[in-house]
């Protein structure tokens, strides 16, 4: 059984790059919340706080809500050379 969060390479670029939280790299895995912390400590690879995790997604929200709004336009009412 392939074990990805043993990698350290991997876990970081789940937790630090990608941003995604312990929970979602766990279920991801198929493993506990609680395992994913363990190696996250074993390979030093520092938490996040909250409030951080908190403000990403909200901001993730907002870029989500911008392209839901873009997708009724069409690819002329886009394009910012119409608008200069």
């Amino acid at each position: 059984m392939h074990k990805p969060y043993r990698n350290k390479e991997w876990l970081r670029q789940k937790y630090e790059v990608e941003c995604l939280s312990i929970r979602e790299i766990a279920r991801l895995c198929g493993v506990s919340h609680n395992l994913i912390w363990k190696y996250l400590q074993r390979f030093n690879i520092k938490r996040r706080k909250l409030k951080d995790y908190t403000n990403l997604k909200k901001q993730e929200r907002k870029v989500e809500d911008i392209l839901e709004e873009l997708k009724g336009f069409d690819e002329d009412e886009l394009n910012i050379d119409n608008l200069l």
